[in-house]
């Protein structure tokens, strides 16, 4: 495949003033091997933009669909794009194993299944709202693209911070039933020794997080401000108001399997 010949060059309607040009220019994608050519296009959008990727779909159906030749895209968009699966299929097996780890972690320290499901299943929760909010802050208001691999950062991260939290207040109620107290007081008497000093740790990793807003850094902007939002949902909502909401609603089935002696109401 060769374009010097001007029977080549006439039907594709090249003008004979430009046709050296655009020969030279044409044959310069074209190796040795007249079986391979490479063809570059240029995307009117941005590289990132849906309509960049769906028109790479587009091209990459075409000309995978029962053709003679085979294609491969290269460039911006189809790096991204292989990022975007690659980070989806990572999150999809490293989330489930990380919660099944904790989840026999706590199995374990707790003698407890429904604690530790529950507070695996509130600390999601968190990073979840956290998310939702980060994207509509960058992606609505500032009109910027996320990151590629910030959920994933993101989960990981807040769900052993969070369950930091929930564990130190889970421990200490678990330790009041077992002295003789019952669930309910057990619980009250948790948040009052325990709450300050879990809003001032939640705090002061809300100012640390959020200082990465100010780095001028996109990345470290969005990192930031999704870790956080997530921070300041789990410390000042979900333990404070959901964790002692459910405890008080499961009562003794918090320590099920085991069976620990209360008082009586």
């Amino acid at each position: 495949m060769n374009l010097t010949s001007k029977g080549a060059l006439g039907a594709l309607n090249v003008s004979p003033a430009y046709s050296k040009d655009y020969a030279s220019a044409t044959n310069s994608y074209i190796g040795n091997n007249s079986h391979y050519a490479e063809i570059v296009i240029y995307l009117s959008n941005i590289a990132w933009s849906p309509q960049s990727t769906s028109f790479l779909k587009s091209i990459e159906s075409k000309y995978s669909s029962g053709s003679d030749y085979k294609g491969y895209a290269g460039g911006l968009t189809e790096y991204l794009n292989n990022a975007y699966s690659f980070t989806s299929s990572s999150f999809s097996k490293m989330v489930p194993i990380l919660g099944v780890a904790i989840f026999i972690i706590l199995l374990i320290q707790l003698g407890s299944a429904f604690t530790p499901l529950r507070l695996i299943l509130m600390v999601m929760a968190a990073v979840i709202m956290s998310l939702v909010i980060t994207y509509i802050i960058f992606f609505y208001i500032l009109h910027l693209p996320l990151i590629i691999f910030l959920p994933l950062f993101v989960f990981i991260t807040l769900l052993a911070v969070g369950l930091d939290y929930d564990i130190f207040m889970v421990t200490k109620v678990r330790e009041n039933v077992l002295n003789g107290m019952t669930n309910d007081d057990g619980i009250k008497n948790s948040i009052i020794e325990s709450g300050g000093v879990i809003m001032t740790l939640g705090s002061l990793l809300f100012a640390t997080f959020g200082a990465l807003y100010f780095s001028g850094i996109p990345i470290m902007q969005e990192i930031g401000v999704g870790l956080s939002l997530g921070v300041l949902v789990d410390t000042f909502v979900s333990w404070m108001f959901f964790v002692p909401s459910v405890m008080l609603f499961l009562d003794k089935y918090n320590w099920w399997p085991s069976k620990m002696r209360q008082t009586e109401k």
